[in-house]
């Protein structure tokens, strides 16, 4: 997990990888990215998706330091990516 900028205000913004899911049929998935650098995630400012199919991402919740996610992949198709959030 990488630190991109700290703010004024001692807010930190930073990012962190999403770990590969897959599935073999079309459906929802849950992953969570680990934001080490933050002990608590205030909002989530971007979420990056790679895939070689569809994949929607669901709106992002939060616990503490743990971004999880929902989302949408395509039949027989892996997701990678990460997260950018805002915290302390």
């Amino acid at each position: 997990m990488v630190v991109l900028t700290t703010l004024r205000d001692g807010r930190v913004i930073a990012k962190g990888a999403i770990t590969q899911v897959s599935r073999a049929t079309a459906g929802l998935v849950y992953t969570s990215a680990t934001i080490s650098e933050l002990r608590n995630v205030e909002d989530v400012l971007q979420v990056n998706l790679t895939s070689v199919v569809q994949a929607t991402p669901q709106v992002p919740t939060t616990t503490g330091n743990v971004v999880g996610l929902s989302v949408y992949v395509g039949a027989s198709g892996g997701v990678t990516g990460e997260v950018i959030a805002i915290g302390f």
